[in-house]
């Protein structure tokens, strides 16, 4: 009986490869869904920006340039984030 429940212990106990690996796709998640997708809303807005100051609209344009300001700090803080965790010893990471 003794070695049958050490057998299932070892077969309960998670694989390091397989904690790293949810790891890294957690981490790729967070870096498509979240700063990715950011990137993306910050192209849009300066090409918008192009337009409305090819148009003469340069109050509109004041106005996108801020957005595109603070969302592209929101992405560089989410970065930031991800970085710390990585650093962080294997175990101890949470992501954002």
């Amino acid at each position: 009986m003794n070695d049958s429940s050490s057998f299932d212990r070892c077969s309960q106990e998670p694989n390091p490869d397989t904690i790293l690996q949810k790891e890294l796709e957690r981490m790729a998640a967070l870096l498509h869904d979240d700063v990715l997708q950011t990137f993306g809303v910050c192209v849009l807005k300066a090409q918008l920006c192009e337009r409305l100051a090819q148009k003469g609209q340069y109050n509109l344009v004041d106005k996108e340039l801020a957005l595109l300001e603070e969302a592209l700090n929101s992405a560089i803080d989410s970065v930031r984030e991800l970085i710390a965790t990585i650093r962080r010893p294997l175990g101890q990471q949470q992501l954002p």
